[in-house]
């Protein structure tokens, strides 16, 4: 048993922050507290969220929030003096807490080689919860200086995943990408947790829409949420060519919620098609959710075929059919395929021939109740929450003439 065990969260995009790099781990440290975990999380000063920052996004009243804060803005060049801004605070809480897990989520990754570090001299177990891929060896074009950069990477990357008790991923090519280039990896500390949907916020704002059986329309709304043409210009053209060629027999109309994308406007006006195009712009997510839920099919789009975003279950939650951007070797095709109604778009035929076909069946829903409930937050943390259990054992011992840096 892990309750009452007490774990630190390390992660410098957390709540209130409402950017989606800090959804996971923020849950995440909520989840563990409602199982009776200490939690701790240190995280990086609201004042570096800028404007995004929602107040509702709250921890548990009984998780200790720890902030830390650096003079130089984040970024690549600054990672060296935000590395020792989150060691310091590392040491601090170490002073006065005698931690079982350290839960390292990333990206950014500067922080990760702490892991390893305290471990060495400290003797607490820690894990690595990869987001993303940290050094991406499959970029074509790179500056030497960016070549230069990455070799550091990579040597801070490998020291990192060394003495992991658990190195989680989010896809199984990420993790694959992983055991490619780091053989010495123990294959059974590679992980896969889905980001999955928050359950608990959709059903609470969002009303279920039973698909099984809908009636024929001559008007048909279609919705993207987030970017479209930013991951790839090519998909613009490919969706306005359909819509030009399906707007002969059938009414359409794309509403676009997210940052308006101005070369996709451009484009949609250079073929008269502002009829049949809504650009609405940001939209908080639970406004967003909401007006895509009023959507026939929904669209989605991929910055990488290793990636497999948030958006991909929150579309899952709404059970309608979905309209893919993306290759057949992709991550999020190889989720999507094995359910109902959902497209793979490579080209306009693809398109038309998908909306031709929904036309025609009644039947719009994606997945069924039981299914979908393996793509909620909570599933995929009860599953962590389990390998969790193997961490927390008993530490290394630590050394008799360990001593604590004073930071002040």
């Amino acid at each position: 048993m892990i309750k009452n065990k007490k774990i630190l969260v390390v992660a410098f995009y957390l709540y209130p922050c409402n950017l989606i790099g800090a959804k996971r781990s923020s849950y995440l440290a909520n989840f563990l507290s409602n199982k009776g975990m200490d939690v701790t999380v240190l995280k990086a000063d609201n004042e570096n969220y800028f404007n995004n920052i929602d107040f509702n996004l709250s921890f548990n009243s009984n998780i200790k929030i720890v902030n830390v804060n650096n003079k130089k803005k984040m970024s690549y060049k600054e990672s060296i003096t935000w590395y020792f801004t989150f060691k310091k605070g590392i040491v601090k809480l170490l002073k006065k807490n005698d931690f079982d897990l350290l839960y390292f989520s990333g990206g950014p990754f500067f922080y990760f080689p702490l892991g390893s570090y305290f471990y060495r001299k400290y003797g607490v177990p820690y894990i690595l919860d990869f987001r993303d891929i940290w050094v991406n060896r499959l970029k074509k074009k790179i500056t030497w200086k960016g070549k230069i950069f990455q070799c550091f990477n990579k040597y801070l990357e490998k020291k990192s995943l060394n003495d992991a008790e658990l190195i989680i991923h989010v896809t199984n090519s990420e993790s694959n990408y992983y055991k490619q280039y780091y053989n010495q990896i123990n294959r059974a500390k590679l992980k896969i947790i889905y980001n999955g949907f928050d359950e608990a916020v959709l059903e609470k704002n969002i009303q279920y829409k039973n698909l099984n059986k809908v009636e024929k329309k001559i008007h048909y709304n279609i919705g993207i949420f987030g970017k479209f043409s930013s991951y790839c210009s090519e998909h613009s053209l490919i969706l306005i060519n359909a819509i030009k060629e399906l707007k002969k027999t059938v009414q359409i109309t794309i509403y676009h919620v997210g940052i308006k994308e101005e070369d996709f406007i451009k484009l949609v006006m250079q073929n008269n098609l502002e009829k049949n195009f809504k650009f609405l712009g940001y939209k908080n997510y639970i406004e967003g959710m909401k007006i895509i839920n009023n959507m026939d099919f929904l669209i989605l789009n991929n910055r990488s075929e290793y990636a497999l975003g948030t958006k991909i279950f929150d579309y899952l939650f709404l059970n309608k059919p979905i309209l893919s951007f993306t290759t057949l070797n992709s991550e999020i095709w190889k989720l999507l395929y094995r359910f109902r109604n959902t497209y793979i778009i490579q080209n306009s035929e693809d398109f038309i021939s998908a909306i031709n076909y929904l036309k025609k069946n009644s039947d719009h829903s994606v997945i069924d109740e039981e299914d979908l409930l393996k793509f909620t937050r909570k599933y995929q943390m009860e599953y962590l929450y389990t390998q969790l259990q193997s961490c927390v054992r008993a530490k290394k011992s630590r050394h008799l003439n360990m001593e604590f840096v004073d930071y002040k």
